[in-house]
């Protein structure tokens, strides 16, 4: 909560800049950093919410032998969703750096794509 604060906080004070009678002489930068910023912040957003249908999914079809004998096909399909998220998050974990991170081509792409299959 407190790193989301402090990027909700940097964002104002990109959108400052934004206002400034100087930002012709920095325009490119301070839009840059406009566009990653918003960008942690809906990534940041969604992964909060796949991780909570995740976690929550995880254990009935990865730990629980009954559901995947009752629900073979989504027991398999969670399987993929698994695989795909544990990476995803293995991989931002291992850039150390949430911009880098989470402005990284297709990863919005791809993180829909889990939301909607967890929302299947």
């Amino acid at each position: 909560e407190e790193d989301f604060e402090s990027l909700e906080n940097d964002q104002l004070v990109v959108q400052g800049m934004m206002a400034s009678r100087y930002l012709a002489q920095f325009e490119q930068e301070v839009n840059a950093w406009q566009k990653a910023l918003f960008n942690v912040n809906e990534v940041f957003l969604l992964v909060g919410d796949i991780q909570r249908t995740w976690s929550y999914l995880e254990p009935l079809f990865i730990h629980s032998d009954e559901v995947k004998r009752e629900l073979p096909e989504d027991a398999t399909r969670f399987v993929t969703i698994d695989t795909d998220t544990r990476k995803v998050l293995h991989k931002a974990w291992a850039t150390k750096n949430v911009k880098r991170a989470f402005n990284e081509d297709g990863l919005m792409d791809k993180l829909e794509g889990i939301q909607e299959q967890l929302d299947i």
